[in-house]
């Protein structure tokens, strides 16, 4: 090797050890638009680098052309894949189809490395008239047609990329024009060297520049490349976020100094707004009370609510820390300003929405229980009369008078009823639902529930059955209202039964709690029904049309009853068709009570 030869090497080493570097972080922190066709052309132009270094440390004329031939491949690829990058990067997809572009790239290569490295048999690449010059030991080529011929091939892709790059200044906006500049000189100065070589045998010691002038110019494009803000997606998509964003947002120092702001920003937050590019104005008084209640020991401000104007934000402010983090220090904060003035709206709407809704419910319980307690004394009184009436006391009927005389009773029953419920409701709404547990006996309460509604029962042709069960059931409750609870179970098993129909009633008695239960024999109630049959004002139909008429409110009662009391009253079907209704209640003995 001489000394020409070993001055030249180590600097194309050294040239071609850092772009590799330069590529390998480009691809693994940056993304951009024709990245592919970026590393194609980075790595053709390593090929051709490190072929041509290999020829320079040759001696043989023969050795010298072989590495020329092999050095062809990477040379021919590189304006090929540079045309594509600079298309794909500035107008978003290759200037021809991407199947065409994948074997333009794939045959142009090819077809330059076999007319090269062929030479030997045809002489057309390099002819027999290259010779060796002894004092630079440098091979002067005698270039022959086929030479040319990939010259004419290759040249009109540094052209497009030219007029690529040329055309993209027409539109673009000024502040990268510089860039634009950058990738026009990248392209241009590696192909003046190469016309210098071709035409003119223009060399650096004797060897031919454009792959050292693309090298350096590709890695100083590489680092332009890197720290470019103007075609990163994701800088593009941040700025876009910040500037056009309808949220006001600010960046404030750690002097709590305004050192950036959004257009929403200048719109809302400054009481005097600053001209462009100045962020001095004076700010909304909300707006400095927030930049005073920054703290650099919270790192994150969510929550709280400022006014402005006819707008009401929610501050969230994120500290902006050093990206050096050895010496972590707080830089200043980026606050954003979260419109819920419509949020706000809606919820001030709903408050007072339940406000007036919580007031028609008090007045409305006020009401019944008003009018309850103001009907509960009249309906005595006229009950008691008619009761009077027909027991005879002042003389007998007609039969008319007295069948009018039952009916007032059987309504004003009903009536006195539906008073009662309306007061036992309006008294388990309001909390005021006395509950006075003693001793009770469940048996013997069942029994006396079912000979008390025996006589309905056998009015209507229904059998009713009390099954035998423990002989004595002592639980602490309130007797009272477990009684009202077990004559709705069983008003409603009779009314729901058909005439031959039976009820049974049991009592099932555990350690953990005692059951009460009423099965009868009717038509079922489907799964689901819940909402029906323990509703207000709500009856099942359990027919092609309601078997009873009811109040709709004795279930309801009963099921909040009996969750007053710790229980829990429900239904399932029968095991021989119909319906069972359980009420399961805790075992409190009296002594632990």
């Amino acid at each position: 090797m001489s000394y020409q030869s070993d001055r030249l090497l180590f600097p194309i080493l050294g040239i071609a050890a850092s772009a590799v570097l330069v590529l390998l972080w480009l691809l693994r922190y940056n993304d951009f638009d024709g990245k592919r066709d970026f590393a194609i052309a980075f790595v053709a132009m390593l090929w051709w680098l490190l072929a041509g270094s290999r020829e320079v440390t040759v001696q043989a004329v023969e050795c010298k052309a072989l590495w020329a031939s092999i050095s062809w491949p990477g040379l021919a690829l590189v304006p090929v894949a540079w045309c594509f990058f600079v298309s794909t990067y500035l107008r978003g997809g290759p200037w021809i189809g991407e199947r065409l572009r994948d074997v333009v790239m794939i045959t142009v290569p090819l077809l330059a490395g076999a007319l090269a490295l062929t030479n030997p048999w045809h002489g057309l690449f390099y002819s027999p008239g290259s010779t060796l010059d002894p004092a630079t030991g440098q091979v002067d080529y005698d270039h022959g047609p086929l030479f040319y011929l990939m010259v004419v091939v290759t040249y009109p892709f540094v052209f497009i990329a030219l007029g690529t790059t040329l055309l993209a200044f027409k539109g673009a906006a000024p502040r990268i024009w510089p860039f634009l500049a950058m990738l026009v000189l990248v392209t241009l100065i590696p192909f003046i060297a190469n016309a210098a070589y071709v035409f003119a045998d223009f060399t650096v010691a004797g060897f031919d520049p454009t792959p050292l002038t693309f090298a350096l110019a590709l890695v100083v494009f590489s680092w332009l490349l890197a720290n470019n803000r103007m075609m990163d997606k994701a800088a593009l998509g941040r700025d876009v976020l910040y500037y056009t964003s309808s949220e006001p947002v600010l960046v404030a120092d750690t002097n709590r100094r305004v050192v950036a702001c959004n257009r929403a920003g200048r719109a809302v937050l400054f009481a005097t707004p600053p001209a462009p590019g100045n962020e001095e104005g004076v700010l909304q008084a909300p707006v400095l009370a927030v930049l005073e209640g920054l703290s650099q020991t919270v790192s994150e401000l969510k929550g709280g609510i400022v006014e402005i104007g006819n707008r009401i934000f929610e501050p969230r402010a994120v500290q902006v820390r050093g990206p050096i983090r050895r010496y972590d220090r707080i830089l200043g904060w980026s606050i954003s300003f979260i419109d819920i003035t419509e949020r706000e709206r809606q919820a001030q709407a709903l408050r007072k929405a339940l406000a007036e809704a919580e007031a028609a419910i008090e007045a409305k319980d006020e009401f019944i229980a008003v009018a309850s307690h103001e009907l509960r004394t009249p309906m005595t009184s006229l009950r008691g009369g008619v009761d009077l009436l027909l027991s005879g006391v002042l003389g007998e009927f007609p039969e008319t008078a007295r069948q009018i005389l039952e009916l007032v009773r059987r309504n004003g029953d009903r009536l006195s009823e539906l008073i009662e419920a309306l007061l036992d409701l309006q008294a388990i709404e309001n909390g005021a639902l006395r509950h006075d547990p003693a001793p009770t006996d469940m048996r013997a309460l069942m029994a006396e529930a079912v000979e008390e509604h025996r006589v309905i029962a056998d009015a209507q042709g229904v059998r009713l059955e009390l099954v035998p069960g423990p002989a004595q059931n002592v639980i602490h409750v309130d007797g009272l209202r477990l009684r009202q609870i077990v004559d709705n179970m069983l008003s409603n098993a009779v009314k729901f039964s058909e005439p031959g129909g039976r009820v049974r009633c049991y009592v099932d008695f555990a350690e953990c709690g005692v059951r009460l239960s009423v099965e009868d024999e009717g038509i079922g109630i489907p799964a689901g029904a819940e909402e029906v049959v323990f509703g207000r004002f709500t009856q099942l139909d359990r027919g092609s049309t309601r078997k009873a008429d009811g109040l709709g409110l004795g279930m309801n009662i009963s099921r909040r009853l009996a969750q007053h009391m710790g229980g829990r009253l429900a239904y399932e079907p029968a095991p021989g068709g119909g319906t069972v209704f359980h009420l399961d209640l805790p075992a409190v003995p009296p002594q632990a009570a």
